[in-house]
């Protein structure tokens, strides 16, 4: 049986859920939310991708519903960090395909920020002690790491595409957010996840 606070976290997913896929549906799925960045201007936009929204949200609710016997502030703490690093990594990834072409590329500012998050798990997990970090969750997590920024990096260049998105945004060129773009975001989207091994509390 769900308590209260588990029954909260499912309505709130299920609002989320509803919210994010039925905005596929009206926009299309390989679409972006956009809102406008600080200093907001018409032409400076944060874009984030629905499919990103719905993964990332996900991930956080699943965690946030794993560490139902956690304070609920720390768990909403846990379950925002790896979501986040993971985002902090695709941004890495991203901002390294980029570099070359495009001026004003940093990946080192979202591989600090990806790290950060990281090392505030970890540090708050020593305090409150709500993880297992195992020696093969993290061999997981690093060799996916490896493997996931080459398939990026082969997936960029043998598609050309970063050349094909400035084409697709100035509408001379069909969307290069593919489902094989969409795949290998979730796969680095996804990429800490293996580190969240939940310590069960035994019953005596």
């Amino acid at each position: 049986m769900l308590d209260r606070r588990g029954l909260l976290i499912n309505l709130v997913f299920l609002v989320f859920l509803s919210a994010v896929v039925s905005s596929c549906f009206v926009y299309g799925w390989d679409q972006s939310w956009y809102y406008k960045s600080f200093p907001a201007n018409e032409t400076n936009f944060v874009r984030v991708h629905y499919m990103t929204i719905l993964v990332t949200g996900t991930t956080f609710f699943l965690i946030l519903d794993s560490l139902s016997d956690t304070p609920f502030f720390k768990s909403i703490i846990f379950s925002g960090l790896i979501p986040l690093a993971g985002l902090a990594t695709f941004g890495a990834f991203w901002h390294v395909g980029w570099m070359g072409s495009v001026p004003n590329m940093k990946p080192d500012f979202w591989a600090m920020y990806a790290m950060i998050c990281l090392l505030t798990v970890v540090w708050l997990n020593l305090k409150w002690k709500i993880f297992e970090f195992k020696a093969i969750p993290i061999f997981v997590s690093l060799v996916g790491l490896v493997m996931n920024f080459g398939a990026w990096m082969l997936f960029t260049r043998n598609t050309n595409f970063y050349a094909y998105l400035l084409l697709y945004e100035k509408g001379l060129a069909s969307n290069p957010h593919t489902l094989q773009f969409f795949a290998l975001k979730l796969a680095i989207l996804i990429l800490w996840v293996p580190l969240v091994v939940v310590k069960r509390k035994t019953k005596k």
